[in-house]
Formats: C-alpha cells, sequence, structure tokens
C-alpha cells in the first residue's frame, strides 16, 4: 500500500512575516514526525505577537476616562506614567504553555514561551489635573479617570435658532 503524504507548498516570497521560513520548516518537522499541522492563526496572531493594548478615551462631564484591555494581565506586568504632559502605559506580555503527549508509544513534552513589550503614549491636553489622575485595574481592565480643573473646561453656549419667516 501506498502511503499519502500531504506537501505543503513553499512558503511566497511576498510573505513578509519574519518568521516565516521558520514557521515552514517546524511545520514540515511536526508533519514528519506525527504531530499534525502546526494552527498557523496562534502563530501569526497569537502570544508571539505583542500587540499594542486596545485602549478607548472617553470624554466625561469631569475630563476624561481611558479604559485598556490587558488580558492575562496582572498589576505588577505594566506600568502607567506622565512625563511632560504624556500620558504612557508600557509593560511586557509573557506566555507559557507546557503540554505532555503521547502517541503512537512516543511521549512528547512541549514547552512553548513567548515575551513581548508594548508602550502606548497618550499627549494629555491642558487642564488635565495631573496628580489627581486616579486609576483601578480589575478583571484585565485599567480605567484611568482624568480630571480637567473647571476653569479649562470647554464652555458650552446654546445658541438660539429663531424660525424664518
Amino acid at each position: 500500500m501506498t502511503e499519502v503524504k500531504k506537501i505543503k507548498p513553499a512558503v511566497p516570497s511576498v510573505w513578509r512575516h519574519p518568521f516565516a521560513t521558520v514557521r515552514h520548516e517546524m511545520s514540515g518537522l511536526i508533519n514528519r514526525l506525527g504531530g499534525g499541522e502546526w494552527d498557523e492563526d496562534w502563530f501569526l496572531g497569537g502570544p508571539l505577537r505583542a500587540s499594542a493594548p486596545v485602549v478607548d478615551i472617553y470624554d466625561t462631564d469631569g475630563g476624561f476616562e481611558m479604559k485598556a484591555e490587558l488580558p492575562g494581565l496582572g498589576e505588577n506586568d505594566f506600568d502607567l506614567t506622565i512625563k511632560n504632559g504624556v500620558l504612557e502605559l508600557s509593560g511586557e506580555k509573557r506566555h507559557e504553555k507546557t503540554e505532555d503527549k503521547e502517541q503512537d508509544s512516543h511521549k512528547y513534552h512541549v514547552t512553548e514561551r513567548s515575551f513581548g513589550s508594548f508602550r502606548r503614549s497618550f499627549r494629555l491636553p491642558d487642564g488635565v489635573q495631573q496628580d489627581k489622575i486616579n486609576a483601578v485595574f480589575e478583571n484585565g481592565v485599567l480605567t484611568v479617570t482624568i480630571p480637567v480643573s473647571e476653569d479649562k473646561k470647554p464652555k458650552v453656549h446654546k445658541v438660539p435658532v429663531k424660525k424664518s419667516a
């Protein structure tokens, strides 16, 4: 009986991911060992790619509120600083996964580790009371309250609209 093996095509030269060749070679090695396919989505978008956290900024009655999503991080994994009117959120994401497998009387011990740092900077507008900025971290979400002094808040003036004749 003839064994049929799935052969992956070579990585196209237009592929610009820095680890494309390594991923292609590792995928081939794992396939030859009978370990199945590498999950390409995990490799390209997962923990190896340290991306900046998603941040939403809201205009509130008292100033601004910033919410940053920091899933999987603890309060000691990031820093929030202010310097020269710039609020900076920085930190490091770490991921480690260990798995023991047994397949076809072969035992495998797989450990995957990845690290990556991130940094987001926000220029604070005039009138921000920097000494009263407050931050709360809960359930992977950092909420930063940024108060603005009363005299620096934009004044709202209602313009009367007249009915045309």
